[in-house]
């Protein structure tokens, strides 16, 4: 008795995620939680450097997140205001500058000059967020939120491997993690400037955006895979 033939089903182009709109995102998101990790094995150097009690070492520690916290609203309103790519942009650039002066620093104020700037431009995750949510459709959102929680666990991974790289390859050089963490923004930064403009959407800030900024802070959340506004 002939078989007959399986029809092969045909995957809708809506069900696959176009990982060319996704894979700068996920770059931005990975670079931004390098600012945060990467600085958790300078820590008792930072103290013994500069002489830090237990308590500025956690104000230093703390500065981060509190400044991403006070700026994803911020960054938010921003990015709908004046597009995505623009912000994003800019905050990768502010990142950058955090991480050099992160590197530069040789005094504690300037070593929190640098964690408050670098948690600032850090903020851009909730403006990343509704870049995914613009970038693909309601089949594809899943995937493209569920990449930038890797991109959170992957950075809080690379972050104190590439410290620590850095450390035994300086001579425990407590400057030089904060530096190569520069080069990889710096690459970040040209690929974003290349690459072409996020689509501009008109959805109110305080509906697509608040989700996002309260999950965009890692020290207490990994991001959320619900829809920006709950949708």
């Amino acid at each position: 008795m002939a078989r007959t033939p399986t029809k092969v089903a045909e995957m809708n182009p809506e069900d696959k995620l176009d990982f060319s709109k996704v894979l700068p995102i996920f770059v931005i998101v990975l670079i931004d939680l390098l600012g945060l990790t990467i600085i958790i094995p300078l820590m008792p150097l930072y103290a013994t450097a500069l002489e830090a009690d237990a308590f500025t070492i956690g104000l230093l520690g703390a500065a981060y997140p509190v400044m991403q916290f006070i700026g994803a609203p911020l960054l938010g309103r921003l990015s709908d205001r004046y597009g995505r790519k623009p912000i994003l942009l800019i905050s990768q650039i502010g990142t950058f500058i955090g991480f050099v002066v992160l590197g530069l620093a040789d005094s504690l104020p300037l070593l929190f000059i640098a964690r408050v700037i670098d948690g600032l431009s850090g903020a851009n995750i909730s403006t990343a967020q509704a870049v995914i949510a613009d970038s693909t459709t309601e089949r594809t959102r899943t995937q493209g939120l569920g990449l930038l929680g890797a991109a959170f666990g992957l950075g809080f991974v690379v972050g104190p491997v590439i410290a620590f790289v850095a450390l035994s390859l300086s001579g425990n050089d407590y400057h030089a993690p904060a530096f190569v963490a520069a080069a990889f923004s710096a690459i970040s930064i040209q690929s974003r400037a290349l690459s072409r403009s996020a689509p501009r959407d008109t959805t109110p800030w305080p509906r697509q955006t608040t989700q996002s900024a309260c999950s965009s802070i890692p020290a207490v959340a990994l991001p959320s895979s619900a829809e920006p506004g709950g949708r």
